[in-house]
Order: C-alpha cells, then sequence, then structure tokens
C-alpha cells in the first residue's frame, strides 16, 4: 500500500478545529479567520516549530473537502490493516 501521498500521516501537523455540523458558516469562517491569523503570528508559528510541528493554513472549505475525500480512503487503509474503531 503506497501511504506516501498522505504526508498527514507522516508529518505532525498543527491539529485542525472542527466545528459541529449545523454551526452557522459566518461563524465558522470567523473562526478560520481568526486561526490563520493567530498560525501567522510569528512567536507562536517559531513556538509550534520548535515543537516539531507544520503550520498548514488553509480555509474551512477546503479542509471540509478534503476531509470528505480522505476519510473514506483512510478508514479503507485501516480496515486493510486490520485496525479497527472501539
Amino acid at each position: 500500500m503506497d501511504l506516501s501521498r498522505r504526508a498527514w500521516l507522516a508529518a505532525p501537523v498543527v491539529p485542525p478545529a472542527i466545528a459541529r455540523a449545523g454551526t452557522p458558516s459566518d461563524a465558522v469562517s470567523r473562526a478560520g479567520r481568526d486561526m490563520a491569523a493567530a498560525m501567522a503570528h510569528p512567536d507562536l508559528a517559531s513556538r509550534l516549530v520548535d515543537l516539531g510541528l507544520q503550520v498548514v493554513n488553509t480555509t474551512p472549505a477546503h479542509f471540509a473537502a478534503w476531509l470528505r475525500t480522505e476519510t473514506p480512503q483512510m478508514a479503507g487503509a485501516l480496515e486493510r490493516a486490520g485496525l479497527h474503531a472501539r
């Protein structure tokens, strides 16, 4: 199985914030902008890198699309590996 294209498995990244389904889009957009601004602050970005994390800024819509694509693929990979959620 080729997992090389799934860098998110291999590289530690700052975990994204995930909102409950039905959260108003303006709240999601505002939170996304605020998080991007915080992650762009040089002191925070430097500290996260020092901790071995990679900061990846994206939009809430882009992350949601990525999650819809990657979740079934990773679920299949985990199932083939014999791993199951409890």
